[in-house]
């Protein structure tokens, strides 16, 4: 069976960049209902979620109806913002004053009094913030009549010409699979029009196809066939009914044109018009029936969107099929309402709220190029300046949300962090931040950057002393900390110092996230073979847990419920087991682990022992290893691609050396599964560079999955976004803000 509700939460992080980019605001104002809690805490993966209730009322509803809930319900509580309208007298008003003047000339029209009584209702109110760009879309209908829901969404949301609702249905295995193709089916309209008109129907029949093909892609439909139903055949009746079918039959043409000049994925869209039912879905009764007009109408027996002339059969054929395959995925869509509500029925069940809700989240990317709520008053896009120092440079990016609102790189002297090889001392951290700190502020003056206001500004995490992971507020001992190197010379360092300079003057908070020494090992994974030589954590913490948590949440998910391989695959490779929450295992990215582009990861002791002679110069040993190993000192580069297609050319030697790195990195990421206690990881996650590289990955794929591991790939850079979120989830109140000296004391292990 086509599991729908998977495919569209596909389809939504396909079409959003998965759950990093801003999410849709959905009003919920029947939140009383437990159905409508639990399809809700399924959808805080895809969608900002407000429930018109007290938190005190869901708690009641929650605690009462709890084991018929589904849904992790306490995550909800934590995501979702409740409230009631008179929690905002001054958006009441303003909703008020709107109704007054949207009813003007109405036969409804409403005064002043009427006006504040009604928006004081969650339905009115849900509408209204809706109209005005405080929220994307409304869902209720399951504990309200049309007329107390359905009718207020009609009169004061924008639609076009005709407003109907398409019914797409994901039937059972136990379906004749030969009549729909992957047993899809869609009906329209099911709850609307009783008798529409042929402008009408001819709205209906284009706007229930290019809602299928909305939701439905190519490579599952190639091709959507719509077919107007009739008791006729192509002029074998005659009637009121056939008649309307065929002039809308008229103008279709020009409606389909002009949709697929909107956009050439409708191109895949045919409509075949008065045809029985059976003509329209069955290949023999089209041949038979049509005969040699049968090429004519080439969609004739492969419908797969039936469209009805009345509201009468809309509604049967939905009910038939609901009643006869329960089990079957249903989504109910509202077409004309231009994707801002969805109207469901009284007895609809929380899968039916979740698919439709996720129908609609869709659409919305899909129709309408969303990139943010227009006015979002409940979820605040928080203002944060992100900073990323490297050696000669300083990446930053001001973040409006999920959205960059500015990017620069600001190029620098280089900076050698520690002692310098002359001798001289090498410049501390503090006056190099100090001087970059200079530098960014007339880097963003010159391209006209305002940072007025900030909620705060994110620094990647230095070597601090070993702590756990978390988000952590720059403070004095954190400041100390870095300024005099305690972990070491690192750029890492200069990260926190530029977070806090920067803060400074806006008044906002400063924060590092998940440094480099986040040190959360088993204690057995410490123990090496010589006493008093123990493992160290060095490695990708911020993008890692970054990932994984991402991961959850596009999954429904916490981190801590789950078991994932994390493997960092750049110019270091890090491969974590992320355990309930930690990282139990993870080797050492500068100095274990499977070569890379520029380390030489793991060497045999034997090996590590002679070039320690050879080498006399401890500095030229480790630059050796780790600026000069891996790819770049087998092949002459570091360019992933480049190699891939020197193999492809058929370079024996380049082969081998591929060959080699992707059985490292696959051998390094089963090395983490004695960490999981004999279960097998939920996902093994990929990140980095590398992991652009579609060979690697299909290598990677191919080692790993007789093991039963499979893989889900997060290319391309993550640090900007993985600091932005760190922020955010202490911001949103998410995640609290570890303490520096609290942690070090409590999880620090000798």
């Amino acid at each position: 069976m086509f599991d729908i509700e998977n495919h569209l939460l596909r389809e939504i992080r396909a079409a959003s960049s998965g759950a990093a980019g801003p999410k849709p605001t959905f009003l919920f104002p029947e939140a009383y209902d437990p159905r409508v809690l639990a399809a809700a805490s399924r959808l805080i993966k895809v969608a900002n979620v407000v429930l018109m209730a007290r938190p005190e009322t869901v708690r009641e509803v929650v605690d009462r109806e709890a084991p018929a809930l589904e849904g992790n319900l306490e995550r909800l509580l934590l995501r979702a913002r409740c409230l009631l309208p008179e929690d905002d007298p001054e958006l009441l008003a303003e909703l008020a004053a709107e109704l007054v003047t949207a009813s003007s000339g109405k036969k409804w029209a409403l005064g002043p009094a009427e006006a504040a009584r009604l928006v004081r209702d969650p339905v009115y109110f849900a509408v209204l913030a809706v109209r005005l760009g405080y929220a994307d879309a409304v869902i209720g209908g399951v504990a309200s009549t049309s007329r107390d829901f359905f009718l207020p969404c009609l009169r004061l949301l924008p639609k076009r010409a005709t407003v109907f609702e398409t019914a797409l249905f994901a039937l059972p295995d136990r379906h004749d699979l030969g009549i729909y193709r992957e047993n899809l089916v869609a009906f329209a309209d099911v709850a609307v029009n009783p008798q529409p008109e042929p402008e009408a129907l001819a709205d209906i029949a284009v706007g229930s196809c290019q809602i299928v093909r909305d939701l439905i892609p190519e490579r599952v439909l190639p091709e959507i066939v719509g077919a107007i139903i009739s008791y006729s055949t192509r002029g074998s009746g005659s009637g009121p009914s056939v008649d309307r079918i065929r002039a809308a039959e008229q103008l279709l043409p020009a409606r389909l044109d002009a949709l697929v000049a909107r956009d050439p994925r409708y191109r895949t869209i045919r409509i075949e018009t008065e045809l029985q039912i059976s003509v329209a879905i069955s290949e023999s009764a089209a041949r038979e029936k049509l005969r040699e007009r049968l090429s004519l109408h080439p969609g004739a027996g492969r419908a797969n969107v039936l469209i009805v002339p009345s509201l009468d059969v809309g509604n049967l054929l939905y009910h038939i099929y609901a009643t006869r395959f329960p089990e079957a995925g249903r989504c109910l869509v509202m077409g004309g309402l231009k994707s801002q509500a969805v109207d469901l029925s009284r007895n609809a069940s929380v899968p039916d709220i979740v698919h439709a809700s996720l129908a609609l989240a869709l659409r919305l990317r899909r129709t309408t190029a969303f990139r943010h709520t227009p006015r979002d008053r409940f979820f605040k896009r928080h203002r944060i300046l992100a900073i990323n120092p490297t050696r000669a440079a300083t990446h930053v990016v001001l973040w409006d949300g999920s959205l960059v609102a500015a990017e620069l790189t600001v190029s620098h002297p280089p900076f050698v962090p520690g002692p310098r090889p002359d001798g001289e001392a090498a410049a501390g951290p503090l006056p190099e931040a100090e001087r970059r700190y200079r530098q960014l502020q007339e880097a963003f003056q010159a391209q006209g950057v305002s940072l007025s206001p900030l909620d705060a500004v994110v620094g990647r995490g230095g070597r601090l002393r070993p702590l756990e992971g978390g988000t952590y507020p720059v403070e004095e001992a954190l400041l100390h900390d870095l300024a005099v190197e305690v972990g070491g010379p690192h750029v890492s360092n200069l990260g926190g110092l530029l977070a806090h300079l920067c803060a400074q003057p806006a008044g906002c908070p400063a924060y590092v996230v998940d440094p480099v020494v986040v040190d959360e090992l088993d204690p057995a994974f410490r123990i090496t073979g010589l006493p008093g030589y123990p493992r160290e954590a060095g490695w990708h913490a911020l993008v890692q847990k970054a990932v994984a948590k991402r991961y959850a949440e596009e999954h429904g998910r916490e981190y801590r419920e789950l078991c994932l391989i994390v493997a960092h695959l750049g110019r270091g490779i890090s491969v974590g087991a992320h355990r309930h929450g930690r990282v139990v295992a993870v080797n050492h990215a500068l100095y274990e682990g499977p070569f890379s582009l520029e380390r030489a990861g793991s060497l045999a002791s034997s090996a590590l022992l002679r070039l320690a002679r050879q080498e006399a110069d401890d500095g030229r040993l480790e630059e050796l290893l780790l600026r000069g190993g891996g790819l770049i000192a087998h092949l002459g580069t570091t360019d992933l691609d480049a190699a891939y297609r020197l193999a492809a050319a058929g370079d024996q030697r380049t082969q081998q050396v591929l060959r080699s790195f992707a059985q490292g990195i696959a051998a390094e990421i089963c090395a983490r599964l004695p960490w999981f206690e004999g279960r097998l990881p939920d996902r093994v996650l990929l990140t980095g560079e590398c992991s652009a590289s579609p060979q690697l990955v299909q290598q990677l794929g191919r080692l790993l999955e007789p093991l039963g591991l499979s893989l889900k790939v997060y290319a391309g850079d993550q640090e900007m976004a993985a600091l932005r979120d760190g922020a955010l989830r202490v911001l949103k109140g998410v995640e609290r803000p570890r303490e520096y000296l609290e942690s070090v004391r409590t999880h620090a292990r000798p």
